[in-house]
């Protein structure tokens, strides 16, 4: 199998999805899977986009079913990774990007080694703190800036790392660094 995990790892308002986004628009061979959560649902997100948004007795049952790659409880809700649907993609050769906290790159790299790239995605606190704000973020704000602490302690362990202060450069970045693995060209928009 030559499939490759591309896995984004940086706090909350790192723009690590807005990364995402922007390759998914424009390299539609690159996969996302939605995770699994808890949590309710913001106004602007649809189910199975961003995350499949369960009750607490399912998400406990794909517990039971050894059916995530890496589940924890965070921020008061609970979230997952689906384990067979990154096998099928790896298992056809495929690409999928996912944001992911550091207990969960480790996970992905326990399971499949050399088929995880890891990029830790870096903003200074204040631009953090500027866009959690703008989203809407507050209440979980401390919480947020803690794990990111955590997350910036493990950056020696991660494969690569990109700031991300400038969109624009850090999308650039980004595609460097994955540009090898991604077949064909952009799509046209």
């Amino acid at each position: 199998m030559s499939g490759k995990i591309i896995l984004l790892i940086g706090g909350s308002g790192s723009g690590k999805s807005s990364l995402i986004k922007r390759l998914r628009h424009e390299y539609e061979r690159v996969r996302f899977i939605p995770s699994v959560t808890t949590r309710p649902k913001r106004p602007t997100e649809q189910d199975g986009e961003s995350y499949h948004f369960v009750d607490v007795k399912t998400f406990q049952q794909l517990i039971q079913d050894n059916g995530f790659i890496e589940y924890a409880h965070v921020h008061r809700a609970w979230y997952g990774t689906p384990r067979q649907a990154y096998e099928d993609v790896l298992a056809s050769d495929g690409i999928v990007i996912k944001d992911i906290d550091p207990k969960g790159a480790t996970a992905f790299k326990t399971m499949f080694a050399d088929q995880v790239i890891t990029i830790f995605v870096s903003v200074p606190p204040d631009l953090m703190k500027e866009r959690l704000l703008m989203r809407g973020d507050t209440p979980e704000f401390e919480a947020r800036l803690i794990d990111y602490a955590d997350a910036w302690k493990e950056r020696d362990h991660y494969d690569y790392m990109i700031e991300n202060i400038d969109f624009e450069q850090a999308y650039a970045d980004l595609l460097g660094i994955i540009s090898a693995y991604i077949p064909g060209q952009p799509s046209e928009s």
